[in-house]
């Protein structure tokens, strides 16, 4: 079998409370629409809930979370290491620990992500420079 090797964007890697960590892939401009898509995507599974949470669809509406968030930040098992077995729902500082870990998160990988995009950018325009040069 033949091995196709490639370069598939850069990555940085968060430390979650000072232990677990994950990686985020920092040159995929989408996440941010993403991420802030989750907000949205939350309101619905409110709504699909309504008022009818109880024992038995409270773990299905934790379980529905995290999968939506680690497939927004393309990092299967984020929210494992962000929240272990607590659920995502939990209250911390007046707000549910899964809208903490987003608004925390998603302060970063703004940031992250327009430092990748320039330094990407910048590495391109000498990247030209350097074949116009030699090509004289």
């Amino acid at each position: 079998m033949t091995n196709i090797q490639f370069s598939t964007g850069t990555y940085k890697e968060y430390q979650l409370n000072g232990k677990e960590t994950i990686s985020v892939c920092v040159s995929d401009p989408n996440i941010i629409d993403r991420v802030k898509g989750i907000d949205k995507r939350i309101d619905e599974l409110r709504n699909k809930y309504g008022d009818d949470i109880t024992q038995d669809n409270i773990g299905a509406l934790d379980k529905e979370i995290r999968a939506m968030i680690d497939e927004a930040i393309d990092c299967p098992g984020a929210c494992d290491k962000a929240f272990g077995n607590t659920h995502c729902l939990s209250i911390s500082g007046g707000q549910p620990i899964v809208i903490n870990f987003i608004n925390a998160l998603f302060a970063k990988l703004k940031k992250d992500i327009v430092a990748t995009s320039n330094a990407e950018k910048i590495k391109l325009d000498e990247q030209a420079k350097t074949e116009r040069i030699q090509s004289y």
